[in-house]
């Protein structure tokens, strides 16, 4: 999904990138190329978790980087095998998650452990409501859950709102994404995911939930009536995206394997001249995030600050 014009130019729309694209013999690489304050760079995907990448299409990857032989470039691939190209350096990146299944009844019989199942029918008893909708409204209400749950727990500013404004066109419009939502018995949003979809493929690109609603499971419930409208609409594999190999992952990566997950490993790609990149505006922004959350900015000081930043963090 990362790999395609719709996702590169959405990044072009947001954060003023330039979209690209390389033609290959197996493969096509769509990629961002990137001016500002740290250098000239491309990015392959931008603000994406991976491209996935078989031995068939390592020829055209070989080809790309060859192609740019002074420009740096870092690129995030999710290959069962280790992409070994000359004059790249390459990186452990983490597991990509995903979750394949017939039906929704074999996902729930076969695929998920004990503990889960028994954490979706507590979900289900709870009281919230799951619905799914394209509706703008929605997406900047899940917008707004999701900027709190990136300042409060983690410290961390959110895209800005045009980001997912942008989604909202590119993918929810042409009915190629959705978000599915839990709500309490006010219809406030609890819990959401937002779900893109390319070639019969599910990406769970976005989750939130409010902390104090996480004891009634909205985030199991919603994995569950995801994989029950993912296969009404003929849907059998959801992407999970990106989940790192370090501690601080260790409960979300518990998580995705007890929903029924499989692991392939990414990896991250870099030319040389991309580890001599000038990080230092980037290591400035980080302080200025740390000391812009330490004063309670309201959403609309976060919105205007992440659309002046977070373009940095490609």
């Amino acid at each position: 999904m990362f790999n395609t014009k719709r996702w590169v130019d959405l990044c072009e729309q947001t954060y003023g990138y330039e979209s690209c694209v390389k033609r290959g013999k197996k493969c096509d690489i769509f990629y961002a190329k990137v001016i500002n304050d740290v250098g000239t760079y491309i990015i392959v995907p931008p603000f994406g978790d991976c491209i996935s990448l078989g031995p068939r299409h390592l020829p055209d990857l070989e080809r790309f980087t060859a192609s740019l032989p002074d420009l740096a470039i870092q690129l995030k691939i999710c290959s069962k095998v280790n992409p070994k190209i000359d004059n790249l350096i390459v990186e452990d990146g983490g597991f990509v998650h995903a979750i394949e299944y017939d039906s929704y009844e074999d996902w729930n019989r076969n695929k998920i452990k004990c503990k889960f199942r028994n954490q979706v029918t507590q979900g289900a008893r709870s009281g919230l409501r799951v619905s799914v909708s394209r509706e703008k409204k929605d997406i900047v209400s899940f917008w707004e859950m999701h900027a709190q749950l990136r300042i409060e727990k983690f410290g961390e500013i959110p895209q800005p709102r045009q980001f997912f404004l942008n989604i909202h066109r590119a993918y929810f419009e042409e009915d190629k994404g959705f978000l599915i939502g839990a709500y309490d018995l006010n219809s406030n949003l609890v819990a959401g995911i937002v779900v893109l979809l390319e070639e019969k493929i599910a990406y769970y690109k976005f989750a939130a939930s409010h902390p104090a609603f996480l004891a009634l499971r909205p985030n199991n419930l919603l994995m569950d009536r995801l994989i029950a409208h993912l296969d009404e609409a003929g849907v059998r594999k959801l992407n999970l995206g990106y989940t790192g190999f370090s501690d601080q992952y260790r409960g979300l990566r518990k998580y995705k394997i007890s929903a029924g997950a499989i692991e392939i490993p990414r990896h991250i790609l870099k030319t040389h001249p991309y580890t001599s990149l000038n990080k230092e505006k980037v290591d400035n922004i980080n302080c200025q995030v740390l000391e812009f959350i330490r004063r309670s900015p309201s959403m609309g000081e976060v919105d205007e600050f992440s659309e002046r930043c977070y373009r940095y963090f490609v």
